[in-house]
């Protein structure tokens, strides 16, 4: 069984490798659109460590941005997890004993990063936010609140044009649920539909030069694992529209090779798209290789 269908490949991972490949303009958007900020593109981005290390207590969280002198934390979250909120309180807090301390003669001051949980699976249950409530001695109660987003609050054009490059692979996980149950064919081909909708507009951005190869690449191999886990789950009714799918996304990928082809390059891409089993006459189309020397590869 492979390492998708036991569950084993990492979402967290997978979306901060993307991240590492954003330009400091692209971190900048994916902040604004995921918080509603409005952050000036040439903002100073500083991208912190996500390992801490108080206390001997060895933590590892997601995603950590200093834009300017704001801290920005993100955590992914791919199955129900009851302590989400108390780890994020804890985060918070040691990010803001690595990143936000500040101090006067007399006092400490300890800025806490803004909070966000991505969840990427859809369900009615799952919270718009999350809470913890401080009871402090001689003052109110303090509400530490961390807002969620789930994947299926966007549509694939929102991803695109948010630079939520990082989260375009898990689009399909929104029809996670509706596919592991009883569906119908139609339900199917809107899936389908807009996955290579979503394909194609990523490809679009990458051959305008908007979006770099390493973020392009692993955008579409994150989306073609996704999409293997999700049929390694469930019961395809329209086994050649999921086929098709794939095939698109394969494709994809050798579109950066086509941009900046030389004779050798050709070649290179023809070996990638066979060990990948995809058909001679799509080899052939584009590569624009003879089918000998394709075969003889």
């Amino acid at each position: 069984m492979s390492e998708v269908q036991n569950e084993r490949f990492s979402f967290d991972t997978l979306i901060k490798e993307v991240l590492e490949g954003y330009s400091d303009g692209d971190v900048v958007q994916f902040i604004n659109t995921l918080y509603g900020e409005n952050l000036p593109l040439d903002s100073t981005v500083t991208r912190l460590a996500t390992e801490s290390n108080l206390n001997s207590e060895p933590r590892r969280s997601d995603v950590m941005f200093r834009i300017n002198d704001r801290l920005f934390h993100a955590e992914v979250q791919s199955t129900p997890d009851s302590d989400i909120v108390f780890r994020m309180f804890e985060y918070g807090f040691r990010s803001a004993v690595l990143h936000g301390k500040t101090s006067t003669k007399d006092t400490l001051f300890l800025k806490f990063p803004a909070p966000i949980v991505i969840y990427l699976r859809n369900t009615e249950s799952t919270p718009k936010e999350l809470k913890v409530c401080l009871e402090l001695p001689n003052i109110e109660p303090v509400e530490y609140t961390v807002p969620t987003k789930r994947i299926g609050d966007y549509t694939y054009n929102s991803l695109v044009d948010g630079h939520l490059f990082a989260m375009a692979p898990f689009y399909p996980m929104k029809y996670e649920q509706v596919f592991t149950g009883n569906h119908s064919e139609e339900v199917e081909k809107q899936c389908y539909d807009e996955v290579t909708q979503l394909t194609n507009k990523i490809t679009k951005k990458v051959e305008d030069g908007e979006i770099n190869k390493q973020v392009y690449d692993l955008s579409l191999s994150g989306m073609e694992q996704v999409m293997q886990y999700i049929q390694s789950k469930a019961e395809i009714l329209n086994k050649e529209g999921f086929d098709m799918v794939m095939q698109n996304i394969q494709q994809r990928k050798y579109v950066l090779d086509q941009l900046n082809w030389k004779e050798e390059g050709k070649i290179e891409t023809a070996k990638k798209m066979k060990k990948d089993n995809l058909p001679l006459d799509t080899i052939r189309k584009y590569t624009d290789l003879p089918v000998e020397t394709i075969q003889s590869l």
